[in-house]
């Protein structure tokens, strides 16, 4: 659960927990010195609803539609490749610096663990296909699934067109 907290974003004075969702969320990083974006509420997409300020955590659980929207917006102009950075906090930063300090092998079982990094370089990409790890499959660390979905945008935007 801890790791899912960490995609999470939150105010102390909340006990609602917001996980971001979109194609695009899991490319931006943590730069606490140059960041290059920022994250705001939505001023005009049609799925923000202005009202949820008010609701209470519990009315917005029952709810059945996104309703807080959120924009990722570039603080200067981002080059072609580039990687966008947002500043997480100090908060977070002194977090994961503790727990990069701490961390351990789960099970203890150094000779078995591979990192991320040294899969990608070996794979030559993020993800292998099931073909490709014929060979040379993932350690016991690493998972690896697919997940899509379809929405019915006709139910999502009360059957209003956007």
């Amino acid at each position: 659960h801890q790791l899912l907290r960490n995609y999470c974003l939150g105010h102390e004075k909340s006990s609602l927990l917001l996980f971001p969702y979109s194609p695009t969320v899991n490319l931006i990083n943590h730069n606490g010195k140059s960041p290059n974006a920022y994250i705001r509420w939505s001023s005009s997409h049609a799925f923000h609803s202005k009202d949820w300020f008010d609701n209470s955590v519990d009315a917005i659980l029952t709810e059945k539609k996104p309703g807080l929207m959120m924009e990722v917006v570039a603080s200067r102009a981002i080059e072609p490749g580039e990687e966008v950075f947002i500043d997480y906090g100090s908060e977070w930063q002194e977090a994961f610096e503790r727990h990069s300090k701490s961390w351990k092998v789960i099970n203890g079982d150094d000779a078995q663990y591979r990192s991320a990094t040294a899969i990608n370089a070996r794979d030559n990409g993020p993800v292998s296909t099931t073909s490709e790890t014929e060979d040379a499959s993932y350690p016991d660390n690493v998972e690896t699934f697919c997940y899509a979905g379809v929405v019915d945008w006709d139910e999502v935007n009360d059957g209003k067109v956007i």
